[in-house]
């Protein structure tokens, strides 16, 4: 594996550490994701839970929780308690379902149904709120992709919903739930519509009540919207196909507090692959972790920007030749990126794995 970054002298230095193999799966992992210091993981054999230490260096074994999430999946934990929303997709034998997940030192406690998940459903968050949990989740069929959204109890009673947020008539995208500094609700999600032979659209964020409002145009079918903050404001980092680029960048736009557009979008990185990417505070920077292609190969590409949302180093890379790094998942440590990059093939059973690195930058 090779790892490393451009030649522009940096800002900061950074520093990769020890690999390490943590998990295996037949062809392609559907997920990563850390909940705490548990890496949840979702592969063909299943879903996965991991206990790792901030230096990725495997202490116990992984254990499997339940089947997989092949349409996505996000979890949260509470001491011994994780919480996980999870899509399973239909196919021509089985009805596909959204699911919620309660598991109590790794055995299943609760699975609530939240909606049908057709063969094309693709994302789902969860959000904790003061009296229960949120959940946004995507069901996609041909012809009618729409995010459905819903609040439970803390035992997780439908407390309201489910309800359709997208618009009719469009192809909504991969939604995402946030969390604001006034612990407000926010989620997001692109819609978009073939005109001409080619996928546009627009970004759209519903502020927990009223309609959804638009605040960026797109010219992908999925942009794979995400919200963040920083110190100055919310940040909105979404995948688009812009000139003069030729490659689908990520792109962030920075927003007021009536989810205003204020300028316009910096392209901070490219972002071709077809996995969500991860956006997280780390080194007092926003770093983003995003699957990207470089000459048929898929490498993981690492961004820390600083508060005008430009690089602070150059891109840092994960890569190996012929290799095909497709999912990735990041949790931060004081200065300290522990990153998870998984493994995809082309051919049809073929064993692939996920990979444990430092990456710390000063």
């Amino acid at each position: 594996m090779a790892l490393g970054c451009a030649t522009e002298p940096p800002a900061l230095e950074c520093h990769f550490g020890q690999e390490h193999a943590i998990a295996a799966a037949t062809l392609r992992f559907h997920g990563l994701q850390f909940a705490g210091s548990t890496l949840v993981y979702s592969s063909p054999e299943g879903l996965f839970v991991r206990p790792l230490p901030g230096d990725g260096s495997p202490r116990e074994p992984a254990r499997r929780v339940d089947a997989a999430c092949d349409g996505g999946f996000h979890a949260e934990a509470e001491g011994e308690r994780l919480v996980v929303g999870c899509l399973r997709r239909s196919t021509a034998k089985s009805e596909g379902s959204a699911l919620l997940l309660e598991f109590r030192d790794g055995a299943l406690r609760e699975r609530v149904v939240l909606g049908p998940a057709g063969r094309d459903a693709r994302g789902i968050d969860l959000a904790r709120e003061a009296d229960g949990w949120a959940a946004v989740w995507h069901d996609g069929v041909p012809g009618a992709w729409g995010v459905w959204f819903a609040r439970f109890t803390d035992e997780l009673e439908l407390r309201s919903g489910p309800r359709l947020l997208s618009a009719p008539r469009v192809a909504a995208g991969r939604p995402s739930l946030h969390r604001g500094r006034n612990n407000g609700l926010w989620v997001t999600w692109a819609e978009t519509w073939i005109d001409a032979g080619f996928p546009h659209g627009q970004i759209v964020v519903w502020p927990g009540r009223g309609v959804p409002r638009p605040v960026a145009e797109v010219d992908v079918l999925d942009p794979s919207p995400v919200l963040h903050h920083d110190e100055r404001s919310a940040v909105l980092f979404f995948r688009d196909l812009r000139p003069p680029n030729r490659r689908t960048g990520l792109f962030a736009q920075r927003l007021d507090e009536r989810w205003r557009s204020v300028g316009e979008p910096v392209r901070v990185g490219r972002s071709d692959g077809a996995e969500p990417f991860d956006v997280l505070r780390c080194s007092g920077a926003l770093a983003t972790v995003t699957p990207r292609s470089w000459d048929g190969d898929l490498l993981i590409g690492v961004n820390l920007l600083d508060s005008q949302l430009r690089k602070r180093v150059p891109e840092q890379q994960v890569y190996q030749w012929a290799a095909r790094f497709a999912t990735a998942a990041a949790r931060c440590t004081g200065d300290t990126l522990l990153l998870i990059v998984g493994e995809q093939s082309r051919a049809p059973d073929t064993a692939v794995a996920a990979h444990a690195l430092t990456l710390r930058c000063r």
